[in-house]
């Protein structure tokens, strides 16, 4: 009975490329999008509690992965076929192992509406980043830790934690030209060094986590990087 219509006149890779390190051709992700009549409001987007929204909702499938999930390929579709379920692909050319992962887990989608299951297709060839810190990296997004001690800096920020047990360390970056920070960890059984690292489609994000599980007695952890940086510890 009713339509909405955008319009736009260039998209990421038309005329102008707005975000060089994206390589679909979008010209907007919508993130809210609401409507009201009669007093009641409605997401578009994002839907009641059971995912209803308008335009879908989160399905309870979701696929990340990296060249061999692209839709081209259709290895969503055949899926998506063979559980006879809808199947939301986040996946994109070149993630390697870890970046589809990293940057769902961060999504406002994941923590708005978390699927039933999560597939995660791991390319033969996995790239540079399959360091140790990936691995933690997605183990703190999963403990879904909040709270914590904060600690705000420049180039350089630390928190002492031999009176806490923490699990987890989220870093926040104010320049979003930075795409890896160096989390230094230091323990009852000695000293250790992470770089954890963001593709650059991860950039806005400017969020950097770590898993501190199995480093044992955790007495102080630092983080370097350029610009303006936010710590935090959660126990």
């Amino acid at each position: 009975m009713n339509s909405v219509e955008f319009r736009f006149a260039d998209y990421n890779g038309g005329k102008t490329t707005f975000a060089p390190g994206d390589g679909r051709p979008m010209a907007v992700i919508f993130k809210k999008l609401t409507v009201s009549a009669g007093g009641a409001v409605s997401d578009l987007v994002k839907g009641d509690s059971a995912g209803s929204g308008l335009l879908g909702g989160a399905a309870d499938v979701v696929l990340v992965g990296a060249s061999s999930s692209l839709p081209s390929l259709n290895f969503g579709g055949f899926i998506q076929e063979a559980l006879g379920a809808r199947v939301d692909n986040v996946s994109y050319g070149g993630a390697g192992v870890f970046s589809s992962l990293k940057d769902y887990l961060l999504d406002d989608a994941y923590a708005q509406s978390r699927p039933k299951v999560l597939i995660w297709q791991v390319p033969l060839l996995g790239g540079a980043d399959t360091a140790e810190s990936d691995l933690r990296f997605v183990e703190a997004a999963a403990l879904n830790a909040k709270g914590g001690t904060a600690a705000r800096g420049s180039g350089k920020v630390g928190v002492d934690t031999a009176t806490m047990t923490p699990r987890a360390v989220r870093v926040h970056t104010a320049d979003a030209t930075v795409t890896a920070v160096t989390v230094t960890v230091t323990t009852d059984a000695g000293t250790r060094t992470f770089t954890v690292a963001n593709s650059d489609r991860m950039t806005h994000r400017q969020d950097f986590l770590l898993s501190l599980g199995g480093l044992g007695k955790v007495q102080r952890v630092d983080v370097s990087a350029a610009g303006a940086l936010e710590l935090n510890v959660m126990p």
